[in-house]
Order: C-alpha cells, then structure tokens, then sequence
C-alpha cells in the first residue's frame, strides 16, 4: 500500500512534527485549509499555524512534557483555532498521537475545519432563540427568561407582562399578500424594541402577536407608559412603497407578584386582559383583573359547550312564517338558529354567535343550518302542510367560502329538495373577503334557481353595485326602521326610500319585525306586499309550526295581537 499516496489524501488536515516543534510532513488538505503550499510549510515551527496567544502555551508543552512525560493533550481531542496565511483563524477540531521515529518523539496531528459545523450550530441556537422574521425573541425564550428572572425576583421586584395584539392584520395579507405582511411585522418589531429598555424583553409569540416584559421597579405606572407607547407606534401609518398600512394594537398588562408569581400565569393572565380590549374595541392598554379571569373561563367553558352542540344536535332551528301583509297567507320560512343548551336552556343567537365565530365555528354552522332546513322544508312539502321557499341565514364570510356553493348543492341532493324551494339571507354585517368568489356562488345559485335576500339591509356594508352584482331578489329592511313606524317623517321617509330601491331594481321587499297593525297598514300604504312579525307569527321549532299551520287549515293566518315578552333573533 502506498501510505504517502493515503497520508495525502486524507480529507481530513494531517501534520507530522518533531519534539521541537518543527513541521516535518503535511498533507495537501492541511495546506490548503492554513493557505500554503505544502513545500512552504516543511521546516517551520508549528506555531505559525496558530493564533498568537496559544504559541508560548504551546511551546511550553513542549517543554513540559519533555521534563515530565506525563501528556495533556495526547490522546484527547479539543476544540482550539487555526490561523491562516492570511492572519485569518478558523475554528478546529484536532486529535493528537505520539510516535517515535529515529529514536526521537514525533506527534501526529490531525484536524477537521469545524467552520461550517460551527456555523450551523450557531443558526439552531439563533433560531431556538429568536423569531426568524422579526428578529426578536421567540415565545420560548422570553418564557424561559422572564421564568428566571421571576426565580430570582422579591415582591419589591416588580415585573410587567404586556401581550401585544395587532388590529387588521390578517386583512393586510389578504389584500398586499403575505410579503407585505411580513415586511409589516418587521417593522412594528423594530418600533416596538425602540421603546424597549436593553434590559427588558421584547418577544414575538404568534403571527401577529408580541409579548414584552418590563421591569417597573415598584411603579405599575411605568408598565402603563410603555403600554402607551407601543400602542402608539402600532398606530402610526407603515409606509411600504405606494402603500401606506394603519393597523393599531390591543395590549393587555399584568403584574408580578399581584396579577400572577409563575411565567405562564402572567403571560395568560396579560393575554386575557388583551382578549377583553380587543372585545370591547379599546385601543386603550388594559390592565388585567380577577374579574376578567372568571369572565375568560366561563367564555372557554361556552366555547367548549359550543363545540360539542354539534354532535348533540342542540342547535336547532326555528321557523318564522313571511306572509302577504293584506291577507296573512304564508309566502315562505325563515330558518333561525337557537342553542338548546343543557346549562342555561333555550338560548338566542346573540348569547353565542360572537362565542362562536370567535371559536372558529362558523364554518360548521352553514353546512349544519343548511342540511336541517332543506330536511325540514322536504317534509312540510311531502306532507301537503306547506310548500313555500326556507330562507337561511348566512355570514358573508361563509357566503364567501369556496365550499358554500357545494353545500347548498349537496343539502338540497340529500334531501330531494327542489333550489327554488330555497333561499339564502346574506347579513350586511362586514365586507365580503373574497367579492369575486362571492359574486360566483351568486351566479350559480341564481341559475340553480335558489333566491339571494339581502337582510338587515340598511344597517351595514352594502352598497347599491353590490345589490346588482350579487344578484339578490328580495330586500328585507330592517326591524329598527320598522320598529319606529309610523313614527316621524323622517323614519317615514327613510322606509319610503328604501322600498323605492327596491321597486326601482325590480326586488321583492320585506319588511321585518312587523308587530302593530298601524307598522302594518303604514307598510301597504307604501307598496310593501310582504313582511314578518310578531303581529302574524313568532319563531317556533318545526313541531309548533306544525300545529300552527294545521290550525290555520287553509294556509291562511289571521293577524294576530302580538305576544307579550321580549324578541331576540340573529
């Protein structure tokens, strides 16, 4: 075997030196890693391979070991640093032999350039460490620390947890897309740190959420000044080219030792407080309480009562008859979701709809109200009791879903029940997400021959463009405008101008929440055939229209006197 030929293709750095310290063979690989040409470096002392404060203790080791005998480093790999031709070092990983030849000690060095394996552990540890985007710490590092310091503190060290939640951000990414989204998180991370002390902590814990911790030294005022601080930098406008972004922030604060003594406490005690300001629509830092602590649980308490209402088919609708208002004939249904919950009994939309989309249920919900109302519709029709149109409730948001079109479809599949036996009320309640997806599902349920109402119309964000694009048929105003009929003359006119849209864009109108004869007799003064109310029917589970309508035998109800007790629906 040629063992020159193996000793000098090692990939690994290999040098042979004397008890002097001199050079006496070297491998291509170890020349190239130090810079020189392997002839450079035969004859010369190894210490030219090193940084200077490690010569003299390597010459003394020399020395040392030649007094005693006893080796320190033979034998034991360690980490030290190579210096380059250039005066460069580069970290090294090197194991050293003794051998004799000739009758002298010679010892055999070999190495591994570590530079790379160095550089990769530096990034685990930076990304163990930071957030990636923002360069600010991420949530397990600022937990871990503030759990340290809180090992540490007295009740005189007070400490403040401050959660930072941006407003509209998922707006931002939907309309610039998730660059810009990012670009924007970098940005409020650098205002953010600018109002952070060196030694406090600032910490990015979730898309768009933040987490600071500050000394306050005894004063919860100064929590409360860089509460303040930070919400107005969150305020002011990020310019990104041509566009400029306003977002804003809720922040929520807690205290150690009086809000909570562990880390997690703290940090869920701050994040509770943030939840309430966002709630009630603060821009304004709030301070955590007990308080809010109780309200938070019994909210998770509901939120999990909600998920499981599902499965246990407590949601259940109830149906309102929509009627001629000249005659009381039943004309069609509108379907409204109640809560049969096993805690507090029949419960109307507005005690967890909020509970329920802020748990991300709303999805489930259409496919659910969907599916129960074509069924129910299905049986009133194949019973000869009533075959009129069932309205449904839907969020534009889940109006706006690329899954609402085939659950319409499939509803009415699984059920034999005919689209134009159905109709679909979209609240007014927020813009549209996606206005081109919407407008789609609205083509096809129109050629489908299902009908588009818009509901509560007057109260939110339509807009006379929209009413054409959607291809909405019916109108339904809402019940605060009939409410206050006949009223004065302009909540005359308001209603007045508003069946006039109608009629001018050829669309059915309903008045909604109809309740006295005089709102009754206003309304067909004014050309409005159809409505819905208290004065003709409540809404009733599907057992109690039933009865109701075998009662009216020929379809045909009588006004009724309106029912004594308050009214709530979605």
């Amino acid at each position: 075997m040629d063992l020159i030929a193996a000793f000098d293709a090692s990939p690994d750095c290999v040098l042979i030196i004397d008890d002097r310290g001199v050079i006496r063979a070297v491998n291509r690989a170890a020349a190239t890693s130090f810079g020189y040409a392997t002839d450079e470096l035969l004859g010369q002392k190894v210490d030219v391979l090193m940084p200077p404060h490690d010569r003299d203790h390597h010459d003394e080791y020399l020395r040392a070991y030649a007094t005693t005998g006893r080796p320190a480093i033979i034998g034991i790999g360690r980490d030290v640093y190579g210096r380059r031709r250039d005066g460069s070092t580069f970290p090294l990983r090197l194991s050293i032999g003794e051998f004799r030849h000739e009758g002298r000690p010679h010892y055999i060095g070999i190495g591994q350039d570590v530079t790379e394996q160095r550089e990769r552990q530096r990034e685990v540890r930076r990304l163990a460490t930071y957030d990636d985007l923002t360069g600010a710490l991420n949530r397990a590092t600022a937990v871990s620390r503030l759990r340290a310091r809180l090992a540490d503190a007295t009740e005189q060290d007070a400490i403040a947890v401050l959660f930072i939640d941006l407003n509209n951000f998922k707006q931002v990414n939907d309309r610039f897309g998730h660059a810009v989204g990012d670009e924007v998180l970098r940005v409020m991370a650098e205002r953010f740190g600018a109002h952070i002390r060196g030694h406090d902590l600032l910490a990015r814990v979730g898309g768009d959420e933040f987490l600071a911790v500050v000394e306050t030294h005894g004063s919860p005022a100064l929590a409360q000044r860089v509460a303040e601080r930070l919400s107005q930098a969150a305020q002011e406008p990020v310019a990104l080219g041509r566009q400029l972004i306003t977002l804003g922030a809720n922040i929520g604060i807690s205290h150690f030792p009086g809000d909570g003594i562990d880390a997690d406490e703290l940090v869920g005690n701050a994040d509770i407080a943030m939840y309430e300001a966002k709630r009630a629509g603060e821009e304004a830092p709030r301070r955590f309480t007990g308080d809010l602590r109780d309200e938070r649980a019994r909210e998770f308490d509901l939120r999990d009562r909600l998920t499981e209402a599902f499965d246990r088919h407590e949601l259940v609708l109830h149906y309102q008859p929509q009627v001629e208002l000249a005659t009381g004939r039943v004309v069609g249904l509108e379907a409204l979701v109640r809560w049969q919950d096993p805690v507090h009994g029949l419960l109307q939309p507005a005690a967890f709809l909020t509970t329920l989309e802020a748990a991300g249920l709303l999805p489930r919900l259409a496919p659910y109200v969907l599916d129960q109302a074509c069924r129910d519709n299905a049986l009133l029709i194949a019973a000869g009791e009533l075959d009129v149109p069932v309205a449904v409730n839907v969020t534009s948001g889940c109006f706006a879903s690329r899954h609402f079109l085939s659950q319409v479809e499939q509803a009415l599949a699984d059920h034999g029940l005919a689209a134009d036996r159905l109709g679909i009320e979209l609240a007014e309640t927020g813009p549209t997400a996606s206005l081109a997806l919407a407008q789609s599902h609205a083509e096809a349920l129109h050629r489908l021959g299902a009908t588009i109402a818009m509901d509560d119309f007057g109260t939110g964000f339509s807009s006379i463009a929209r009413l054409r694009e959607h291809h909405f048929s019916t109108l339904k105003i809402d019940r605060t405008f009939i409410g206050r009929l006949p009223g004065t003359d302009l909540d005359a006119a308001l209603v007045a101008g508003m069946l006039g849209i109608g009629r001018g864009l050829g669309m059915s109108m309903v008045a909604e929440g109809v309740e006295t004869e005089a709102q009754r007799d206003f309304l067909l003064a004014q050309g409005c055939r159809l409505g819905q109310g208290w004065l003709y029917g409540r809404a009733m589970p599907l057992a109690d229209l039933r009865t109701w309508l075998s009662q009216a035998r020929t379809g045909v109800v009588p006004a009724a006197r309106r029912a004594e007790g308050v009214r709530t629906r979605v």
